[in-house]
């Protein structure tokens, strides 16, 4: 799966302008200043490394999403500002995504220079999949170079037509990893596999359960998924949010499972609180959570269980926050947990809000787990059978 990708070895790069499409939606400092979690970016590096490397121009595009409550398009330049730290290069960054101005940046970089664009959602041509957006894009580079699991379910401008409009396309470095240990999951993953299912919603991980019910021997449910399933089996968890309309569908769905012989965990311990604000918690058996406690992470024995089910796996696939992400008392769960399958011998998965906790469990852990992504929508789509569009168009 994925085989068929054209890579970056194969296209010749010198005295070429080459366009690397990027995630740059990476947390930045107070007041902007600059980026403030690295991760991503570091991820990045041996792609950019390579292509400066064989005497190209490199142009950087990327985009960051706006924040809620915010109704402007943020800027690149933190993100810039990061990765020039990390490179040692002068990183200029127009003031605008395509256009006149970039070009002339483009043309302009010379040794230890490279171009990052502004960011690309500030254009409505971005989202909107603009042709004629795509055509100025197209003006910047001889070669694209996609390299974020992120965007490989995206339908954008930049990811879609881009790419049909150059004569060179390849996947980068970190994304040709990257889609090489997401096929250990979406082929053939090595039995038995198991999946730990978290998040707050159980409606929204109903198609993810789906598509694993007939991959997967295990479920370990946590989070408010796992709230809301042990709710539907008539345990009082207090004052913990739930989903009430989903409990009907939750009934229905543990019936299924177990039907098919699939083994279910349900948490059997969780940390409380009695304030929202409260920096630690109390571990307490499910079956006795106090009428005014939240239940905010899974206990020690949870852990305990959950991770004697890994250990007899040979995949384990981590979608989901088995915390309350709100909480400040709900860090120790994901990140204990992590810790615990970084030493199970199993090929494992770790997907979305879980690749948060898994990396606060430090670098060392996150080397010994197989896949560590934050690009959940990408994975559903995988496992689902999606089309993957930004994969598409590099054929």
């Amino acid at each position: 799966m994925f085989q068929d990708l054209p890579l970056l070895e194969g296209i010749p790069l010198e005295n070429q302008r080459v366009l690397v499409r990027v995630d740059l939606d990476v947390p930045v400092g107070t007041g902007e200043g600059t980026a403030a979690d690295d991760t991503r970016l570091r991820a990045l590096l041996p792609t950019l490394e390579r292509v400066v490397g064989a005497g190209a121009r490199l142009v950087v595009a990327g985009h960051r999403l706006r924040a809620p409550a915010d109704a402007s398009t943020p800027s690149i330049e933190p993100v810039a500002a990061r990765l020039a730290e990390l490179t040692g290069w002068e990183v200029h960054v127009p003031d605008e995504s395509a256009g006149e101005v970039a070009r002339k940046l483009v043309s302009e970089l010379r040794a230890g220079q490279i171009c990052c664009l502004e960011n690309l959602l500030a254009d409505p041509g971005e989202e909107r999949r603009d042709e004629a957006f795509a055509r100025e894009l197209a003006r910047l580079a001889d070669v694209y170079v996609l390299d974020s699991l992120g965007l490989v379910d995206r339908d954008w401008a930049s990811v879609t037509l881009l790419p049909r409009a150059l004569k060179h396309r390849a996947i980068g470095v970190g994304l040709a990893e990257d889609l090489q240990r997401l096929s250990r999951i979406v082929g053939q993953p090595a039995r038995p596999v198991v999946a730990i299912i978290g998040g707050n919603s159980l409606n929204a991980m109903l198609p993810v359960i789906g598509a694993l019910r007939q991959r997967v021997d295990a479920f370990c449910f946590a989070g408010g998924v796992g709230h809301t399933l042990l709710a539907a089996e008539a345990t009082d968890l207090g004052n913990t949010p739930l989903e009430p309309d989903s409990l009907p569908g939750a009934r229905t769905l543990l019936a299924q499972l177990r039907s098919a012989h699939r083994e279910v965990l349900l948490p059997s311990d969780v940390v409380v609180t009695s304030r929202s604000d409260a920096t630690e918690g109390e571990a307490v058996s499910v079956r006795s959570v106090p009428a005014n406690a939240t239940a905010i992470d899974i206990g020690p024995a949870t852990i305990d269980r959950y991770r004697a089910r890994c250990a007899a796996s040979g995949t384990v696939i981590w979608i989901g926050s088995v915390g309350l992400p709100t909480s400040p008392a709900a860090t120790s769960g994901g990140r204990l947990l992590a810790t615990t399958l970084a030493v199970s011998g199993a090929f494992t998965a770790v997907v979305g809000d879980a690749a948060r906790a898994a990396r606060s469990a430090g670098p060392a852990v996150v080397s010994r787990l197989g896949l560590v992504t934050e690009a959940e929508a990408a994975v559903s789509a995988a496992l689902l059978g999606q089309r993957l569009p930004a994969l598409e168009a590099l054929g």
